[in-house]
């Protein structure tokens, strides 16, 4: 009887060591989403609306129309990216199920309008997080490459006009000098 009682004991134990590995993971999964999801929305400032959805919807393959949609939703451009990415996975993982990128996109909507985390809507839809996270980190590190390049061009961009209009004043300068020494 004591060998049964340790036996389940020792059961329970390891599937409670086992519940708490998950539920760190997906701790762990939501906070690097988060992280990622911030950092996107730190370099929207930069970008028009029409920049942000020409660049996903080429990336993600989706009509700008979908895209420009999602964003309507009062959401930042890192879980509109976020979401495209959850729905590029979901249509990876089950192709048989959801083939089309707009039926996966549906599912991972109506999911979170339910008020689903992230974590949830993957367990639910029975994919890993992980290719999701990556993808969100590329996409922050892509447009932060972008927001740099873009911030120093229009950075030169603002030294030419400067520059143009340094050059306007000294020829007006100059011009009203020799009118003067007529």
């Amino acid at each position: 009887m004591k060998r049964m009682k340790s036996g389940w004991a020792i059961g329970v134990l390891l599937l409670a060591i086992g519940l708490s590995r998950i539920i760190s993971a997906d701790i762990s999964q939501e906070a690097q989403l988060k992280d990622a999801q911030t950092e996107i929305d730190q370099h929207a400032a930069v970008w028009s609306k029409d920049m942000h959805i020409d660049t996903l919807a080429k990336h993600f393959n989706v009509p700008a129309k979908t895209v420009n949609e999602l964003s309507a939703h009062n959401q930042g451009w890192g879980a509109v990216t976020i979401e495209l990415a959850m729905a590029r996975q979901y249509s990876t993982v089950h192709s048989l199920k959801s083939p089309l990128m707009t039926d996966s996109l549906n599912r991972v909507e109506s999911l979170r309008a339910e008020g689903k985390g992230w974590g949830d809507i993957s367990r639910k839809l029975e994919f890993e997080l992980d290719p999701v996270i990556q993808e969100a980190k590329n996409t922050g590190e892509g447009l932060r490459q972008d927001d740099v390049a873009l911030t120093q061009k229009n950075d030169e961009k603002a030294k030419v006009e400067e520059n143009r209009r340094i050059i306007r004043e000294e020829h007006r300068i100059a011009q009203d000098k020799r009118d003067d020494d007529r």
